[in-house]
This record gives C-alpha cells, structure tokens and sequence, in this order.
C-alpha cells in the first residue's frame, strides 16, 4: 500500500505503470532485456544526464581513455534500466523465484555477523542490481531497507515491488531511531550509502579521490548498537547475478564521536569503492555523487 512518507503519485501516472508492468511480465525475457538496452540507449543519444555521467567518469578514473569512459557510460545506462525493468518484472513473484534472481555461494558472513545478537548493519549501493539484492536477500532474513521518498507511478509500483518481495520500509527522514529498534531485535536494516547528503551532519569521506558528502546514520547506528557493518552487492557476473560481502566493519567506541564515524564510514565507502572499480559499468555515474562541498576549514 502507498504511503506519502514513501512515494507520492497520480492516479494517471499509476495505471500507465501498471500497464508496463503487465507487458514486462507478459514478454519473454529476452524481450525484456532488449528493452531496456534500447531504452537506456535511447536515453544516452538524448543525452540524459550524460554530461555528468562523463564527468563524473573523467574524475573519478582519469587513467582510463575517453573511449573507455564513455563505453562505461553506455553500460551504466544499460544497468539502469535493467534493474527498473528486472524489478518490475518480478513484481509480485514467489519466494523461489526470487530466491533464484541472485546467486548466493555462501550466506555465512551474513549468519556470523546475526550470531553475536547485536543485529547487523548492511552498507550498499546503486551498483549490479540494488531491486534484486534486496528482494532475493528479504527472502532469507528479516530486512528493513532505509528509503527515501519517491515520485511517479513508476517509483509507486518499485515500493509495491519492495513490500511484497518482504522488505520492512523505513523512511529516510529520522530513521536512526527506527534502525536501532530492528537491531536491537538482532535483525539487519540496509542503506545505501552512495547518494549524496546535504545538511549540517552530513560526513565529507574519500570517494575515488574527492571528498564526498555521506550519510552518518549507518555509523550513528553502529555506534548505539554495536552492530557489525558488512559491504554487500549483487554484480552482474556471467549473466547472472552473484552476491558479493566484504566486512565486516566493526565501528571504533573510542568517546570521539566525531572521529569514530568519520572512520567508519570512510572505510564501508572504500570498500565500495573497491568494489565499483572492479565493476564501474554497474555503477549509477548519473548521480551528482559530488554536486556538495565542504564546508571552509574542513
């Protein structure tokens, strides 16, 4: 069900997602596929935010030519869209389905880290396929996703595909508190953590280079609780999708706040990194990951 704190959406905008939704679950899924290759195309020749996909590009992995820059743009658009369309195609499918989207070789890190009863934090971002990582992974654990609002039909159908797949939504809007309530149950709340965040709070960590404004709720949390933080993706490997840890990343309580996130957080953010230059045409460039500054004096 829709909620205003989760998506806002016209009735109009609403049924004509739904009726996409119907052709990609009526299509074969080649077809699907060669749909959204041609959308994100279609996309990239308009030039939707390709200027500062290719900037951001330019920045962030000087080393590699234009040539290449650009070929890892296209990609990303590709990726994308097919983790719009692969959401809503898997609207409303069973937990084997769902179960049978992401490749999962050893869940252990997962199981480890809920063993110590403090719950677990997990660190990801708009990289391989963010819709079915968290679906497939709602499927095995209890998971409470951090969100932030949305507008469209589109975006309305993706939070329906969200909730029935089993996830628990949290606002983005004053979610510390609701995060340490389901850790404090032994239960894992997901973040992404690769947006930019405007705001007095907002920690200015290392991302390929350049000071990129984070959000400090995930080390905030980690800090109250004591949950352990893992780094976990879905990439797009060989035609499928392989779930993919790094961590965990256990937060330092040393009475210096300040210094304890900063270091936290800067740290889940290399990992990510990391994990995006092994695989940058799966990663959302379109995003102005560093449109904000700090502040003067650091």
């Amino acid at each position: 069900m829709e909620r205003p704190a989760l998506v806002r959406s016209t009735v109009l905008s609403r049924a004509a997602a739904g009726a996409l939704v119907r052709v990609l679950q009526a299509l074969p899924r080649g077809a699907v596929e060669a749909l959204a290759r041609g959308v994100a195309a279609l996309a990239y020749a308009l030039g939707v935010r390709r200027r500062v996909a290719l900037d951001n590009l330019a920045q962030a992995l000087p080393e590699r030519t234009e040539g290449e820059r650009r070929a890892i743009a296209r990609a990303a658009y590709a990726n994308m869209a097919r983790v719009v369309v692969d959401a809503l195609r898997t609207l409303g499918a069973p937990r084997e389905q769902l179960l049978a989207e992401v490749e999962v070789e050893d869940f252990g890190a997962v199981e480890r880290a809920l063993a110590g009863g403090r719950g677990l934090l997990v660190a990801t971002a708009h990289l391989g396929s963010w819709e079915l990582f968290g679906a497939a992974m709602a499927q095995r654990i209890p998971l409470h996703a951090v969100v932030r609002p949305l507008r469209g039909g589109l975006n309305a159908h993706l939070v329906e595909a969200r909730e029935r797949a089993g996830l628990r939504l949290i606002p983005g809007r004053g979610a510390l508190s609701a995060m340490v309530a389901a850790l404090r149950r032994n239960e894992v709340v997901a973040m992404l953590v690769d947006q930019a965040i405007g705001g007095k709070h907002a920690l200015f960590v290392p991302f390929f280079g350049r000071p990129a404004a984070t959000t400090p709720a995930l080390s905030m949390a980690a800090l109250r609780t004591g949950a352990p933080t893992l780094v976990v993706v879905a990439l797009r490997e060989a035609g499928r999708l392989r779930f993919r840890v790094e961590g965990p990343f256990e937060v330092s309580d040393t009475g210096d706040r300040a210094r304890d996130m900063f270091e936290h957080t800067a740290r889940v953010t290399a990992a990510l990194e990391r994990i995006i230059r092994a695989a940058p045409e799966q990663w959302l460039w379109l995003h102005r990951r560093w449109k904000l500054q700090p502040p003067a004096g650091g």
